[in-house]
């Protein structure tokens, strides 16, 4: 079987993230050729990560209204033979499901990554989008994406539930569970200006409106008024270049800042709290990797949160995205273990069961292998 993959680019991010451990899986357990088509004109920083996986990648710039490139990007599909094309771009893959199509390429999958299209509104884009969205309806073999929400989202609760081209394949995980030595972690508190006995809140994702920062920010702020032995580790690309002019404004100091990481399972291993109150998501993998680690969370109560636990879970640590009160009050608790609970153990259990990357991956392969 010979796939192509066609997303933006590979800086580190969730759905990037996903893609290696996806195509690793993929090129290991089941042996096939798999092909990565960078649409923004450049690859990024997961690059050596994907080739060392023996994953070939191609460097096209796909422009949505560049007649050329997608003459060219079609010829590609007719030269190279694929069985599988899967866009991983959302409602912006119609055209590229279009071509491939025509093409005569037979399995054409979209996937969607986020539960919402998050791009500035114009009209112009507001026409394309849906002229997209058409094309992709009519032209995919099958619809995927990894909340139930994003489809809800983006079509009727009656289409995506008749239609058997939609289905919902949530995330695979695969955790790190080598354990950092107590130097390592030393050298990590140091590097990050973290005195040894203070209590570490810890949050993942790269800088976007979507992941509620100015949450975090005031929650904090919060923090340093009353204790003196509580700070925020953020980890994720453009954080400290997009905050650090208004902490210096607001003088809090107890935000610290790890920066951009391919692999977050050593730092994840410093944190007490995970604080997670993003106001919209695809499928939060962040906030299932530290779950996995056994680390305790509060997180914001949107739809695509609340449906990636178990029904006797409940609603138990979620809070609304922009209530800092409760969000602050029960991050307090958790440090202070009066509000852990021992179904946490249970949850653990049952995350690292229900998201296995060797469960949902192999799930992934039956659509990429068309055996549905």
């Amino acid at each position: 079987m010979k796939y192509l993959f066609i997303c933006h680019n590979l800086e580190i991010g969730g759905t990037e993230i996903y893609l290696l451990r996806l195509t690793k899986y993929l090129k290991c357990e089941r042996g096939v050729d798999i092909d990565i088509l960078c649409t923004s004109g450049q690859y990024g920083k997961l690059e050596n990560e994907f080739r060392s996986n023996n994953i070939n990648l191609i460097n096209m710039k796909v422009g949505y209204y560049n007649v050329l490139t997608f003459i060219k990007f079609g010829k590609l599909l007719i030269n190279k033979n694929y069985d599988t094309t899967c866009d991983m771009s959302g409602n912006f893959a119609g055209l590229t499901t279009f071509i491939s199509k025509l093409a005569g390429i037979k399995n054409r999958i979209v996937f969607y990554r986020s539960s919402k299209d998050t791009f500035k509104s114009t009209f112009p884009k507001v026409i394309y989008l849906k002229l997209s969205k058409r094309l992709l309806y009519q032209s995919a073999t099958y619809i995927l994406s990894n909340s139930r929400q994003a489809l809800i989202n983006n079509y009727s609760r009656n289409s995506y539930k008749v239609d058997k081209r939609f289905n919902v394949i949530q995330n695979g995980i695969i955790w790190d569970d080598s354990k950092i030595t107590q130097e390592k972690k030393l050298r990590y508190l140091k590097r990050f200006q973290i005195p040894q006995n203070w209590k570490i809140i810890g949050h993942v994702g790269r800088y976007t409106r979507a992941k509620n920062y100015d949450n975090i920010i005031k929650v904090a702020e919060i923090f340093s008024k009353h204790r003196s032995d509580v700070c925020f580790l953020l980890i994720g690309r453009g954080i400290e270049k997009n905050l650090i002019d208004e902490l210096k404004y607001k003088k809090i100091d107890n935000i610290h800042f790890a920066g951009e990481s391919r692999s977050v399972s050593h730092i994840l291993q410093l944190i007490d709290v995970f604080y997670f109150p993003s106001l919209r998501e695809g499928q939060p993998n962040a906030l299932l990797e530290a779950i996995g680690y056994g680390i305790p969370f509060i997180a914001s109560n949107i739809n695509e949160i609340l449906e990636c636990f178990p029904k006797w879970w409940g609603n138990r640590w979620l809070v609304d995205s922009k209530n800092i009160e409760t969000s602050h009050r029960l991050l307090d608790q958790l440090i202070k273990n009066s509000a852990y609970n021992v179904n946490f153990i249970k949850l653990v259990e049952w995350v690292r069961n229900h998201y296995s990357g060797l469960k949902r991956f192999n799930q992934v392969n039956h659509y990429l292998s068309n055996r549905n």
